[in-house]
């Protein structure tokens, strides 16, 4: 291995053995407008499965110190700050 390369790692696996992508934690003083859980699933070739994406709240929210800001979800599972705030 290079140095200053890092290792690549297999990501955590679920309960059910499905791979975890990724996770967040969000403070204490933060909350979405979705039940706690998997909000997605991607499909093989990493792309968000659409089921689980039009199950998705409109709009789906994020509130944070007393502001809400609208979210949305590319097909690529990328989020970003649609408004609010």
């Amino acid at each position: 291995m290079l140095p200053g390369a890092e290792r690549r790692h297999r990501p955590p696996r679920r309960a059910d053995g499905d791979a975890l992508i990724r996770s967040y934690a969000l403070p204490s003083q933060a909350s979405l407008n979705v039940e706690d859980g998997t909000l997605l699933a991607f499909t093989p070739p990493g792309k968000v499965d659409e089921e689980t994406l039009k199950d998705l709240p409109d709009p789906f929210r994020i509130t944070a110190k007393d502001k809400v800001y609208d979210l949305e979800v590319s097909l690529i599972g990328e989020v970003r700050v649609a408004g609010g705030g």
